[in-house]
């Protein structure tokens, strides 16, 4: 009996000496009040710290022959938001600090890779790393592309449409060309390389489509231009020509603490709008302005958007379904109808390790009139021959159909651990898939170039 009471003794001497230090506790949010999940706070100038929880919550001991009521600096940090420090009194037997911190669109505290046996904080990193928070753009504006949003405010970044059609196709172009030459950098969608192409099985004047043009912008929250020799070092020498990463949406937390009480948050945006020229067409441009002004009309937007975001118990997800109706200058010949629907899941399952999963389904349908030099085209009948219709009846042109069906299926899933301080592992996996199907139709019934109708069909997959 006497050889289990000192053992016993021995064994919760430590668990008492332990208890009588300082607590340091508090929580972490964002400046929306969302939980941030996995930020370090601490005090560097003693060494010690904690980590938030799926509750962003942190909590840590100081040794009570440290506790001397001096004040020290107590710092909240994590990459993607503005590190925040507060002076802090160590007296008592608990502490509590909250933090809000701000996003840090430029990311100026991370940590960048270079490739070249070095790493370096971002802002003075031998790369030129551009960020466009697309979330906070969309908020204020409706976009038909990321190459709408994207125009103009990257230095160094062009965009190049085919046409100006409604959902034409369009792509990035960095100063200098490249290796390859043409300016086409690499794009990444949640960590997955993402295929570049342009789709148009029937010569219709050069108006392609694209899978990038395919793309809901809504679902998107930030897009990062990688540009400099490091760029091509990390991402080899497709990367030559500069490296595009698109982040798309993850659900947030909306409550407080393990049984939120607001776990979910619905939200609805419709949008509606007209296209309309912006000039019409004169004497001075064509013999029959009349005629050309008639064939183009006003083309119509709709679009419904739905999103479901939230966060319980260690996951955090964000949905949404959006449909887009849009018609161009030429309604009969020139529309867009999209479907997207997007599921984003993060999990955190333990303390050092998640498991993020993106998917989203995209379902195009498009129809591209015909343009350009094309014996078929309004364009060419009008302001090309004289008389007007010299080619072909206006009534045939009319009937003239070209169909492009896009359907895309995209998946990213990574997964990281941390098994020990300062190292992490991590993999990712990730699907590309896209199926084409193009129709051009001259109806029978109808003569185009002496011929009485035909149907031209072209499928195509790419993964």
């Amino acid at each position: 009996m006497r050889r289990f009471t000192v053992h016993a003794f021995l064994f919760l001497t430590p668990a008492l000496l332990l208890a009588q230090g300082l607590r340091i506790t508090g929580k972490v949010t964002s400046t929306k009040g969302e939980e941030i999940v996995g930020a370090g706070v601490f005090i560097q100038s003693m060494g010690i710290g904690g980590t938030t929880g799926t509750d962003g919550v942190y909590s840590f001991m100081v040794r009570q022959a440290d506790v001397r009521g001096q004040q020290v600096e107590l710092t909240a940090s994590i990459i993607g938001h503005k590190k925040k420090t507060a002076k802090i009194a160590l007296a008592g037997d608990e502490v509590r600090q909250n933090f809000e911190l701000e996003e840090d669109i430029f990311q100026a505290e991370a940590v960048v890779v270079t490739g070249i046996a070095s790493k370096t904080s971002k802002d003075v990193a031998e790369v030129a790393v551009s960020r466009l928070s697309v979330s906070n753009l969309t908020t204020a504006a409706n976009y038909q592309s990321i190459g709408q949003l994207v125009s103009g405010k990257v230095a160094g970044v062009s965009l190049r449409n085919t046409s100006g059609l409604v959902g034409a196709a369009w792509g990035f172009y960095m100063r200098g060309g490249g290796i390859n030459g043409n300016g086409q950098p690499t794009i990444y969608i949640d960590g997955v390389r993402m295929q570049n192409f342009e789709a148009g099985a029937f010569a219709v004047g050069g108006a392609t489509t694209s899978n990038l043009a395919n793309l809901n912008v809504d679902g998107i929250e930030n897009i990062d231009v990688l540009k400099g020799p490091a760029a091509a070092a990390m991402y080899g020498t497709d990367g030559a020509n500069g490296v595009v990463l698109i982040t798309t949406k993850s659900g947030k937390s909306t409550g407080s603490g393990a049984l939120s009480q607001k776990p979910m948050v619905m939200s609805y945006r419709y949008t509606s709008g007209i296209t309309e020229q912006s000039w019409k067409y004169t004497s001075e441009h064509t013999f029959y302005p009349d005629l050309m002004n008639d064939v183009l009309g006003k083309g119509w937007l709709n679009e419904h958007m739905f999103t479901l975001t939230g966060g319980i118990q260690g996951i955090r997800y964000y949905t949404s379904y959006q449909t887009r109706n849009e018609r161009g200058l030429i309604p009969s010949q020139n529309s867009m109808d999209r479907q997207t629907v997007r599921l984003n899941l993060n999990a955190l399952p333990a303390s050092s390790l998640s498991a993020d999963v993106n998917t989203s389904f995209i379902w195009n349908n498009l129809q591209r009139p015909l343009g350009d030099n094309n014996i078929f085209a309004f364009s060419t009948n009008i302001l090309g021959y004289y008389p007007a219709w010299g080619g072909t009846d206006s009534i045939n042109i009319t009937k003239v159909k070209d169909l492009i069906r896009l359907n895309q299926y995209l998946l990213s899933a990574k997964t990281t651990w941390n098994p020990i301080d300062r190292l992490e592992l991590s993999g990712t996996v990730g699907v590309d898939h896209i199926e084409q199907y193009s129709d051009q139709l001259y109806p029978f019934g109808y003569t185009y170039n002496e011929s009485t109708g035909s149907r031209g069909v072209a499928d195509g997959v790419r993964r």
